[in-house]
């Protein structure tokens, strides 16, 4: 080593991680790299790869990435500065929200890795990806990268805190997947390798900061306790994490506690001090977890304007990730058909000089276009598999083996049903979210042309928000089919005044009907208490009163409540004088996805959901197929209900 580099050295190890250390090593970047010490020139650049990735300067590590190209491609050094940058770049990216970038950046540092069997490489880039992955809720897929990662750096010996911190994201993951047995066996496997750092630590005569990873350690176990109801272990362990301190050490162990720590009160019912945590955790960040156990621990507060509130910033969080997604993706779509037809316009300035030249061009260009439009159809069809793959997550435990024969018969057959019923749900959501995703393209595209006028501009809006809310409708639906059918959703029975409830669901759809169309309430009871969840009575009827409104052009609407007292039950009909229900439909109407009219805007799940909602009711609803001058659907509600 020369002295300049020894001084380099030196104040790079007196100021590391600070603008000191970063500007000195970029002022002598140059003759670094013309030295002959590798040691030197990796932790010089990979010292401020890592300073530019902490304090967020992503122009700056775009360019120490074309500046380390100076060094031999095939030397070592230059391979594990790739990874390293690559994978501070693909993370650079994600934080600020290009989960398109980032997941090509990080896919295309894995495939290269894998492809070249570089070990150094698979370790660094499945990390990255496996982290996208976590970020973006896809455990499953995070759970198979981070393990693949793991094993090569299990194998190779590596070192043994960067083995920990792939554990542990391995353990989140699987926490949040239920998948119990797998947590325990990474819990040891984490317990284990605690022991040994800390070992080394002490060989090395040097104080590693063990405190936040053995809290991080109880943490976990808390989590998994809870996950098993077992409240006393939950409560052991979270005792000592808070004994232990260190929590305070890293704020990502303290968030990891807070949220423990709320999901431990939410299981022993003390839902205020479970809400005062999740409070805390929210301040760091709005995970979907987070939000979705505030929205439950405020309905079991009773506070319901609250929760849909939650539930409301919970859908803008999911749908801004997978929007960002989705249009990075498009946006780099476009770049390169812009970028290839610039190059074809070129070329075919060209052609003119001479035929002979322009027949072969020709032939040229048609087969490059022929590429592109295979490369297209080859991107936007991944992209399609990938939209599939965040929808087709499974959560499976496993169950003991050592049930009777029978019982092994009578869940095969049901994972049996219950997989075709979810492949054909997966089937019918791609095409019902298909459509207007692509009415929203389609006339977004025509926005970007100066070829119309403002009327035709903003009748294409007017399109793209129709269809904006069709989809939003659509996953809203989905949403409640799924939390009805999960159980998730809470049904909270209370006294209700029945004609007041009738006339708040009358009153919501008044402006759906069509002009001409008389909407009238017959309800025979002045004043009667009836036990009953009141928001979903009224989605019900809503939705019974809305499909009358689509499909009824002349005549009348009419919701008609008669109170049966012999049959301790309250009968809700609702008739109108629409186009009817042809009897091949009549069978399948309940059924998910079934429309009267193809061309209609609806989802189809309207009435799938108010079935769910009877059932959970206890009460019963049906067509009456003896009524021809319309549809008329009836509703029987039990007078008298139990929490179920």
């Amino acid at each position: 080593m020369s002295a300049k580099c020894a001084v380099l050295d030196e104040i790079s190890f007196l100021f590391v991680d600070s603008t000191a250390e970063i500007a000195t090593l970029d002022s002598a970047l140059h003759e670094i790299l013309h030295s002959r010490d590798t040691a030197m020139i990796y932790e010089a650049i990979s010292s401020m790869g890592r300073f530019y990735y902490n304090n967020n300067r992503q122009e700056a590590l775009y360019d120490l990435m074309s500046r380390t190209e100076a060094i031999a491609s095939d030397s070592e050094v230059y391979r594990k500065l790739y990874y390293d940058i690559k994978t501070y770049i693909s993370q650079s990216n994600l934080w600020e929200g290009k989960y398109g970038v980032a997941i090509d950046i990080a896919l295309e540092t894995y495939n290269k890795a894998r492809g070249e069997q570089d070990k150094y490489g698979i370790i660094c880039s499945a990390e990255s990806l496996g982290g996208i992955y976590k970020y973006l809720r896809k455990d499953s897929d995070a759970v198979v990268i981070y393990k693949e990662g793991f094993d090569i750096l299990d194998k190779e010996n590596g070192n043994t805190g960067y083995k920990m911190q792939y554990v542990g994201d391995i353990l989140e993951s699987l926490l949040r997947l239920k998948r119990l047995s797998e947590c325990e066996t990474y819990i040891a496997r984490f317990e284990d390798l605690l022991e040994k750092w800390k070992e080394e630590g002490a060989k090395l005569n040097y104080s590693y900061p063990v405190d936040a990873n053995i809290c991080q350690l109880l943490v976990y176990k808390a989590d998994h306790a809870i996950t098993t109801g077992n409240a006393e272990e939950a409560y052991r362990c979270l005792e000592k994490a808070d004994a232990n301190g260190g929590a305070e050490e890293d704020p990502y162990v303290g968030y990891q506690f807070n949220f423990v720590k709320a999901r431990y009160y939410e299981l022993i019912k003390d839902y205020k001090k479970a809400l005062h945590y999740v409070n805390i955790v929210l301040e760091t960040d709005e995970y979907e977890e987070v939000l979705l156990l505030k929205a439950e621990l405020l309905v079991h507060e009773g506070d319901m304007g609250g929760a849909l509130a939650v539930y409301k910033r919970l859908l803008e969080v999911v749908g801004y990730k997978h929007d960002m997604t989705f249009t990075n993706q498009i946006n780099r779509f476009y770049s390169l058909y812009d970028l290839n037809r610039q190059k074809l316009q070129s070329k075919e300035i060209e052609l003119q000089k001479t035929k002979l030249l322009a027949k072969n061009k020709q032939l040229f260009f048609l087969s490059a276009l022929l590429i592109l439009l295979v490369g297209m159809a080859y991107g936007f069809y991944r992209l399609y598999r990938k939209q599939l793959r965040m929808k087709k997550e499974i959560e499976q435990e496993k169950e003991s083996l050592q049930d009777s024969e029978k019982k092994l018969r009578a869940a095969k057959e049901e994972a049996e049903r219950a997989n075709a019923s979810k492949s054909l749900f997966i089937a019918n959501i791609s095409h019902e979210i298909r459509t207007p995703m692509n009415a929203i393209v389609g006339f977004s595209q025509l926005l970007t042309t100066e070829d119309y006028s403002k009327e035709e501009r903003m009748l294409f809006i007017e399109t793209i928000q129709n269809n904006s809310d069709l989809l939003l409708n659509l996953i809203n639906d989905v949403l409640d089919l799924s939390r009805i059918e999960s159980g998730n959703m809470k049904f909270i029975l209370k006294e209700v005044d029945l004609t007041q409830c009738v006339r708040e669901a009358v009153k919501s759809v008044a402006h759906r009907v069509s002009p001409g169309v008389s909407l009238l309430l017959d309800c025979s009871c002045d004043s009667f208490q009836l036990n009953t969840d009141p928001l979903r009575l009224q989605q019900l009827l809503i939705n019974l009163l809305s499909n009358a409104a689509k499909f009824t052009e002349k005549g009348k609407i009419e919701l008609s409540v008669q109170v049966e007292d012999e049959q301790r039950q309250v009968r809700f009909v609702v008739t109108d004088t629409g186009c009817g229900i042809s009897p091949d439909m009549q069978e399948k109407i309940f059924e998910r996805f079934e429309k009267l009219n193809e061309y209609a805007q609806g989802t189809g799940l309207g009435l799938s959901i108010c079935r769910l909602i009877a059932d959970r009711l206890k009460g019963e609803i049906y067509l009456d197929v003896t009524y021809t001058g319309g549809a008329r659907f009836v509703f029987i509600h039990p007078c008298s209900l139990t929490c179920s």
